[in-house]
């Protein structure tokens, strides 16, 4: 029952290859990247107020802890979203390779980063920096050609009668 009719229920294979051939380099590597979301948010909130630190926080480790549950890290939405945070951290300190660079490796985890990378191509067109755009150019490049083979992968092991969600969005 369920739906295998649209590309975007096949999930990208970029996680599930480095959890077979590195399981053990994967699970120290979403440690790392929870741990860098959280310090990252003490460190950028640190001269707010205490209770907007405290929010803050709270909400990081919230979200970060499903990350550290034993499904966590089989989910490619998890590594996206941890991803997702510490790219937007990297970006609040000017750290703009570091935040393209990361963003790009989620996007090859899950295709739902797309709106965040689109709204941070946009800005860097907006504020005319070249290099972050063929940046961003370079890595939506590269991750076109591979949902394109993912898709066409996904498309040649759906069959007639598979379910399809109403709706993706």
């Amino acid at each position: 029952g369920y739906p295998t009719a649209s590309i975007f229920n096949w999930r990208q294979p970029t996680l599930f290859v480095g959890l077979a051939f590195a399981p053990v380099f994967m699970r120290v590597m979403l440690v790392v990247l929870v741990a860098w979301a959280i310090i990252g948010t003490v460190v950028l909130f640190s001269q707010a107020r205490t209770e907007i630190l405290l929010f803050a926080v709270t909400a990081q480790v919230g979200a970060a802890a499903t990350a550290l549950t034993p499904l966590g890290i089989l989910l490619p939405e998890t590594w996206a979203g941890v991803c997702l945070a510490v790219s937007a951290l990297s970006y609040a300190r000017g750290q703009w390779r570091l935040g393209a660079g990361i963003a790009l490796a989620g996007l090859f985890l899950r295709e739902l980063l797309v709106p965040y990378v689109a709204v941070c191509l946009f800005l860097a067109v907006r504020r005319r920096r070249w290099r972050e755009v063929s940046c961003w150019a370079l890595g939506l490049g590269a991750w076109s050609v591979f949902f394109a083979m993912h898709a066409t992968g996904a498309m040649s092991a759906m069959q007639p009668g598979d379910v399809a969600h109403p709706s993706w969005l």
